[in-house]
């Protein structure tokens, strides 16, 4: 039978790695579009109409730096897990908007929600950890 220490290792593991994919994803994708100079919501015009690209290009780099942070601190990884998930759940769901007119948007829609059911996951089963765990192993 595994101890309690040994699960509450493997979870934060779990928590970190978690993180770390979220975080790389919101940052290439913020590096993708800065570096192309691509437009950032070129379908999605209610996500084109509340702010500019390079502001967008911010808020996904923000929100990615916090994620990494949060490999960290567990409450900056809640944070940064709620701004990654909440922006990839509000592309997915401009996107799905778009693929009633554009069939091909659905691909770009399944991707992001499913970052977004990646990061609510994965905040979900972090919660369950120890808020002091280094008392527990460390």
């Amino acid at each position: 039978m595994t101890s309690p220490t040994i699960w509450v290792e493997r979870a934060d593991k779990g928590r970190r790695i978690g993180a770390v994919v979220l975080a790389l994803f919101a940052l290439s994708k913020a590096g993708l579009w800065f570096a192309l100079g691509y437009p950032i919501a070129l379908h999605i015009e209610f996500i084109a109409h509340v702010l500019p690209d390079w502001a967008w290009v911010a808020v996904w780099i923000f929100a990615g730096a916090i994620c990494l942070a949060g490999t960290f601190s567990q409450r900056l990884f809640r944070w940064g897990t709620g701004l990654v998930g909440g922006l990839s759940f509000i592309w997915g769901v401009g996107y799905v908007t778009v693929g009633l007119v554009i069939p091909d948007a659905f691909g770009s829609a399944v991707c992001y929600l499913a970052m977004a059911g990646m990061a609510a996951m994965t905040t979900v089963f972090s919660s369950l950890l120890p808020s002091r765990m280094r008392g527990l192993y460390g």
